[in-house]
């Protein structure tokens, strides 16, 4: 079934605010529509970012109120900055290279903007294989492999609700084979061309996927089916957290925090994103200083040679 804005928005929020990962790349396609994720083969690099990931969410369709209103990305850039201390990078979907190398251990944010796709198929297809590659130069210029991706649009589109609502076409899980090869031609050609389905392969008949498994550990999917039949019911990760939420100081206001106000130029960060203007303020600072302390010097001279001539000429009058 399609989501709605604002259950779509608390999905991403909540799993964004966890900062599990050590890089966001959010990946801005304007004019995206779900027939474009029937081209598997210009996903070549994200399709395999998605089979690597041990955590998919995937949503088709979001309605929105009719008036154009899309997903908040700067709302999920905003929980990044304050949750996850993050630091933001902006990319213009052209160069890879605008991403400056860097090792500290700080979250990054990059904000991909592309531009437009085409009017027609190739123009499309060409356009999001291209894309597609950009995302993996940049995955490759990160220093860790942990990293979150959000492949989305600004933009909206007409929606056939009885195409993308109709409860008789949803798939149940135990329709679904534990091998998707068993899977006849034509059902197969139907789902791949379905408007309610992103990479079904990976998001729908992969059946690993639900299960809580992480990938990346030396873990077997055995172990990991028990434990997701224990916790099937918990919804308490879509609940908002009491966690306290340890955030850099250049994020609170003055006194949100309860402590003592830390000036700002004790913070790292602002010192070095701000280094040129401080040492020009600091410059401008001591020239003031140096100039005012040199007049004051030049004042007290005239002075006491004003009063020594004075001095002078009151001797000559009395001899």
């Amino acid at each position: 079934m399609p989501f709605g804005l604002d259950e779509a928005e608390l999905l991403i929020s909540r799993s964004l605010e966890e900062c599990l990962s050590h890089a966001y790349i959010i990946a801005v396609v304007p004019g995206l529509k779900i027939e474009d994720f029937s081209n598997f083969d210009v996903f070549e690099n994200v399709r395999d970012m998605m089979t690597k990931s041990s955590t998919v969410l995937s949503m088709p369709n979001i309605l929105s109120d009719g008036s154009g209103t899309t997903l908040g990305i700067e709302q999920f850039e905003n929980i990044l900055k304050v949750h996850c201390n993050a630091k933001e990078i902006t990319v213009n979907g052209v160069d890879e290279g605008q991403v400056p190398y860097y090792i500290d251990t700080r979250t990054r944010l990059i904000r991909v903007d592309f531009p437009p796709l085409g009017n027609t198929s190739e123009a499309r297809r060409e356009r999001l294989r291209n894309y597609d590659l950009m995302i993996k130069k940049i995955s490759r210029e990160l220093p860790s492999p942990n990293i979150a991706v959000l492949f989305t649009t600004n933009t909206t589109s007409e929606a056939d609700m009885n195409d993308i609502a109709d409860e008789k076409e949803i798939i149940k899980e135990n329709e679904i084979p534990d091998n998707p090869k068993i899977l006849n031609v034509n059902l197969r050609g139907k789902i791949r061309s379905s408007r309610r389905m992103i990479f079904p392969d990976i998001t729908v008949f992969d059946k690993s996927r639900y299960y809580e498994w992480e990938r990346n550990k030396k873990r077997g999917l055995e172990d990991a089916s028990k434990e997701t039949e224990r916790a099937r019911e918990d919804e308490t990760w879509l609940k908002k957290k009491k966690k306290k939420i340890v955030k850099s100081s250049s994020l609170y206001r003055f006194g949100e925090d309860g402590k003592d106000v830390t000036s700002a130029l004790f913070n790292r960060d602002f010192l070095h994103d701000n280094a040129l203007l401080i040492l020009c303020v600091l410059s401008l600072f001591f020239m003031i200083i140096f100039f005012d302390t040199l007049k004051l010097l030049i004042s007290m001279m005239m002075v006491l040679f004003s009063r020594q001539k004075k001095t002078k000429k009151k001797k000559k009058k009395e001899e």
